[in-house]
């Protein structure tokens, strides 16, 4: 057992949260008796098993949505539902991506195409609340199986709607969370972030403050950036949400659970950096405590944290975290005060580096900050401004096509409009490849009918 250590560190103390996993199945299980007294819904729509559909809204038209139908799915049969929340609204980001998750254990997949960036937590929890509704009329759902997922200001959304509404068994919150102590959500969480991640720290605080309610709750990092978790990484989530619905008295496929814990099993013993094993050790024992049999969980992090490499490795980690914030919080005092080439003096530094995880994680905050910045800027229509944020996004990430979108835009409210195709097809050539998001923008609709326009719309027309 390591010794105490502070709140923000607490997510290494690794087997500390151990004991409150059984204590809190009976406020679960309670819980759980009072959804099931709900009224069971009434199927209102004739779909088909196996099937994508898109484009799907509510009677009034107030929600939007798409689903994935597994291919076990039956009408008649109470059905686990997993509900995802993408930061752009684009709900076939993550239903496509884990179709095959959803084959194999079962779960309904719902994608919200009205819950994105930009709106307030509140609305967001409002146009959540409708979806649930229309779902819960529509499909013959599984009242102890209703999950909520979202991934970066979606993962934001989706704790924001466990905090605040009634009827969620789990939620699974990636790459962002909120800061330690604000909504803490108290039913079954678990966090996924990765190494590249600018928004590890953000989700490594949240997870420890969650220590204070003694609510189930777990975490795996993963080798990733920000973007949703690889299908490897999101099937511990669906483990998360099956094990959850167990333990709150619902169907429980312990077969299927056995052989995803022998998998991991297998992944953990890999897994190189002994603090990321020990992380993914112990959302194993949190996972299928009191479900299966985990002595070779507990056996396997008690040994790797008595070895040395170990507690070495953890006191380098918590001092890179310790860097990281005090970096951050140096870089966001120095946006409104430094100039140009003072940041570009600070990418060229962390690029020299860039084999460290914390000099990756910094020039994607500085991307972020970035396009922020520039979005704001642009804006208040303060191209000074404006012109520095940019600059600054296109050397922190230069392979990401947003930077010249937003180039484009600048150089049509500078009036630089022989620049704007220039830039445009920059953006194409680094991967954007949405008509309608040039069509959309409103900063680009005077030029939207120049021939050099038009000609670059038709051709992303025919892609």
């Amino acid at each position: 057992m390591l010794p105490a250590i502070s709140l923000k560190h607490r997510f290494l103390a690794l087997i500390s949260c151990a004991p409150f996993f059984i204590s809190c199945s009976n406020a679960e299980n309670e819980k759980a008796k009072n959804i099931d007294s709900e009224p069971k819904a009434t199927v209102v729509r004739t779909l088909t098993a196996g099937t994508y559909y898109s484009g799907l809204s509510s009677p009034g038209n107030n929600v939007h949505y798409d689903v994935y139908l597994p291919k076990g799915f039956k009408r008649d049969k109470q059905q686990a539902t997993l509900i995802f929340l993408d930061p752009h609204a684009d709900a076939s980001v993550p239903l496509k991506k884990y179709e095959a998750l959803a084959d194999k254990y079962n779960f309904m997949l719902i994608g919200s195409n009205d819950v994105k960036n930009g709106i307030s937590l509140e609305d967001g929890s409002t146009l959540v609340d409708a979806l649930v509704q229309e779902v819960k009329s529509s499909f013959y759902v599984d009242p102890l199986a209703i999950s909520i997922a979202g991934f970066s200001g979606g993962a934001k959304a989706a704790l924001a709607a466990a905090y605040q509404l009634p009827g969620f068994s789990t939620v699974i919150y990636c790459g962002a969370a909120f800061p330690p102590d604000f909504r803490l959500v108290s039913i079954p969480s678990m966090g996924i972030s990765g190494t590249s991640d600018m928004n590890l720290t953000e989700v490594l605080y949240y997870y420890s403050s969650l220590d204070s309610i003694k609510s189930r709750h777990s975490l795996i990092v993963t080798k990733s950036k920000h973007e949703w978790p690889d299908e490897s990484a999101f099937e511990q989530a669906f483990a998360w949400c099956m094990t959850s619905r167990c333990i709150s008295g619902g169907y429980c496929d312990k077969v299927a659970l056995q052989n995803l814990l022998d998998h991991s099993f297998q992944i953990a013993q890999k897994e190189q950096d002994p603090v990321f094993k020990n992380l993914f050790l112990q959302h194993q024992y949190l996972t299928y405590n009191g479900l299966l049999d985990i002595t070779n969980i507990e056996r396997v992090i008690t040994q790797n944290q008595n070895t040395i490499i170990f507690k070495e490795r953890y006191q380098s980690f918590l001092n890179e975290l310790s860097r990281e914030t005090s970096m951050r919080q140096m870089y966001q005092e120095a946006f409104a005060s430094k100039d140009l080439l003072w940041w570009l003096e600070q990418v060229r530094s962390l690029n020299a580096r860039s084999a460290d995880p914390v000099n990756v994680r910094l020039l994607n905050f500085l991307s972020l900050a970035s396009y922020s910045y520039s979005r704001q800027s642009l804006k208040e229509v303060n191209l000074v401004e404006a012109d520095k944020f940019l600059s600054l996004y296109k050397a922190a990430d230069p392979k990401n096509s947003e930077w010249a979108f937003l180039r484009a835009c600048y150089d049509a409210e500078a009036g630089k409009n022989s620049e704007i195709i220039r830039d445009l097809q920059t953006s194409v050539k680094l991967g954007m490849n949405d008509p309608e998001k040039i069509r959309k923008e409103p900063l680009l609709a005077g030029v939207l009918n120049t021939p050099d326009v038009q000609a670059l719309l038709r051709s992303l027309d025919k892609k």
